[in-house]
């Protein structure tokens, strides 16, 4: 008998019958509704990924949270949504959860991280491999159960690195980083700084325009220590201070050092542990102006990194070989490494803001500072500045202090000096607060670099006030020491002094700065010597005294043909320029046009046919010669060549 004749056979039909109707239709839709829910928890687990688990608001679950601020990746500002219950994340959201919400947050791996009230956190990448988030503010508590190859979280200048273990971190941006160990271990990574006594500071820049042609260095990476955090132990770390390793006497104390540490570490066996070795002794090299040695060091770099199959690693092998390519003047390799390690860094980071893709823009940004070009490198610099000020929050931190020093330089380099003294200023205010009533070489490098920038706007008291408080902070921070920033200054000082044509003040300056340099290196070949030799030589030049001025300038092309090799580089195209200058002086105008010829020779090698200020100025004074020598038609040509380009400068 059909069911629904049997239903009817007892009581009243109607009344039967439509009740045994809602409830088979109750039935169906219970099962269509666990259908759907099982459904979408597999395809929320197949997808890589964070999905919103749970929500609880004062303890009690509910389906959907209003009032969470949302900031999409690339967003320069959040907006207020509605989470729901199962709703999967895109990498690069950034969350901040409103007071007495709670969320926990369930990944493809099955990992789980838990964000508690007023939490702020961006959703980070998560593959078969393993996982990076990047917790911003508050308590964050995670829950490791599958950390494959990696399940890595970072702020700051700290990396938490674990494989199967609980735990919590919880920010407090001014002041402190907290971790909290349930179970299993964290291995707590964090860049510290180092001090040698004959490194420069990262920013101030001590040669002229016409010498150096550089850009401010990128921000350094830092050295990286780490250490276990076990079950139990809980430890805070403050934020916003500068935390050293240790102070070396010398280079050769510092090489030492990091040699040691990369042996034992090769000697451990423990890969992690050696390509951090080998990091830190690049990175030591780099501070100490040794980039070839960092060429020979960065053979082993990629190898390390991709037996770790850790891609972060592959990004600053790259990033590493840029800058050191930059360094020795092989701007072509330099810029094609920063490129692909950009690259890399963008698709690790997957549309989410990420210091390491801002620290990669930077470095781009002083790249084509050394290349002429201005205007990108100001592209890259703001563009680095924006992700630094978003993921910051509005809390100063040494990376936006840089960048703001480096938009200075930029400004500065298009002849903005108003513009360069307004960001050089947000720097130095920035760094002010970031460590205050002390010195810090940031700051004196912040001041000498504002010195520069009043001196080209004819302000010659204000650039000897601010060079001169850089010069006594300087020895205040390395009493009774030579030390490169103690040169620099006194090599801004000379340029001031010559700019007002007090000649003998500025070699007087450029002398003390030349034989401290020569003490640090120990006499040997040293790019700051050379620029000390060249500018001591102009300046003889200036003062009357040609031929004293050619004895120095041509040390200093010897020992930059020493540096470089056969290797075209501005500074040894910059000593060609300044003895044809000489040559000139003396009355020698068919060595001035060999010389000026090598040196417009070079920098268009250098610069790869780019426009650029030394070419232009090569070309004018190339003219000049030709026409001294008696050549109109020559003098003619590159006179044309070289207006049309300082046009082309102008108004790109």
């Amino acid at each position: 008998m059909p069911l629904a004749s049997q239903v009817a056979l007892s009581g009243t039909p109607g009344r039967r019958i439509g009740a045994a109707w809602w409830a088979w239709v109750g039935l169906l839709l219970l099962l269509t509704a666990i259908t759907a829910i099982t459904a979408t928890a597999a395809a929320t687990a197949a997808v890589p990924g964070l999905a919103v688990a749970t929500i609880t608001v004062q303890g009690q679950p509910v389906q959907s949270l209003a009032g969470v601020q949302v900031r999409l990746p690339g967003a320069a500002s959040s907006q207020a949504q509605i989470l729901q219950a199962g709703q999967v994340l895109t990498p690069g959201t950034e969350l901040t959860l409103p007071r007495g919400a709670t969320l926990v947050l369930l990944s493809s791996n099955d990992n789980s991280i838990t964000l508690h009230p007023g939490a702020r956190f961006v959703v980070g990448t998560v593959t078969a491999k393993g996982e990076i988030h990047q917790p911003q503010g508050g308590l964050i508590s995670f829950q490791v159960k599958q950390a494959l190859d990696y399940f890595n979280i970072s702020y700051d200048r700290f990396t938490a690195a674990v494989k199967g273990t609980s735990y919590s971190v919880e920010i407090d941006a001014a002041n402190s980083l907290t971790f909290s160990v349930t179970e299993g271990v964290v291995e707590v990574e964090r860049e510290v700084e180092i001090r040698i006594a004959g490194a420069p500071s990262i920013a101030q820049s001590s040669a002229d325009a016409e010498d150096a042609e550089d850009s401010p260095v990128s921000l350094s990476r830092g050295i990286r220590v780490a250490e276990d955090l076990k079950a139990g132990q809980r430890k805070s770390y403050k934020l916003n201070v500068a935390e050293y390793l240790d102070e070396f006497k010398n280079f050769s104390e510092a090489e030492a050092y990091f040699t040691q540490a990369l042996n034992a570490a090769q000697t451990s066996g423990d890969a992690q542990r050696s390509i951090r070795a080998l990091f830190n002794l690049m990175e030591a090299q780099q501070t100490m102006g040794r980039p070839r040695a960092v060429l020979d060091l960065l053979r082993r770099c990629m190898p390390l990194a991709q037996q770790l199959r850790w891609p972060p690693h592959e990004a600053a092998c790259l990033s590493m070989a840029g800058s050191a390519h930059s360094a020795v003047g092989d701007f072509r390799e330099a810029l094609a490494n920063q490129e692909q390690a950009l690259a890399l860094n963008q698709r690790l980071s997957a549309g989410r803001d990420s210091l390491s893709v801002a620290a990669t823009l930077g470095s781009l940004g002083s790249l084509y500072g050394r290349l002429g070009e201005p205007r990108k490198a100001l592209d890259f610099y703001e563009r680095s500045l924006a992700i630094r000020e978003r993921i910051s929050a509005g809390q100063d931190n040494r990376g936006m202090a840089w960048a703001f020093g480096a938009l200075g330089a930029a400004h500065y380099r298009l002849g903005d000096y108003r513009k360069a003294i307004e960001y050089h200023d947000k720097a130095l205010a920035m760094n002010a607060r970031l460590y205050p009533n002390a010195d810090h070489p940031s700051i004196a490098s912040n001041l000498a670099n504002l010195g520069s920038a009043h001196r080209l706007l004819h302000q010659y008291p204000k650039a000897v006030a601010y060079i001169e408080q850089s010069l006594a902070m300087n020895g205040r921070l390395y009493p009774g020491a030579d030390h490169p920033d103690i040169a620099a200054n006194h090599t801004n000082l000379a340029l001031v002094f010559k700019a007002q044509g007090q000649i003998a003040k500025a070699i007087e300056q450029l002398e003390a700065a030349l034989a401290m340099n020569e003490r640090l290196y120990l006499g040997s070949d040293h790019p700051s010597t050379a620029s000390n030799l060249n500018n001591l030589g102009e300046a003889h030049g200036v003062a009357g005294d040609p031929r004293k001025g050619l004895v120095y300038c041509e040390r200093a092309l010897a020992m930059r043909e020493r540096l470089f090799g056969t290797r075209d580089h501005p500074g040894t195209a910059a000593s060609l320029a300044a003895i044809g200058r000489l040559h000139t002086a003396l009355g020698d105008h068919r060595k001035a046009v060999e010389y000026h010829t090598r040196a417009l020779l070079m920098r268009e090698l250098v610069f790869a046919g780019r426009d650029h200020p030394a070419i232009a100025n090569s070309l004018a004074q190339l003219a000049n010669a030709h026409a001294k020598a008696g050549n109109a038609a020559d003098a003619a040509r590159y006179r044309e060549r070289a207006q049309a380009m300082a046009k082309r400068l102008k108004n790109p």
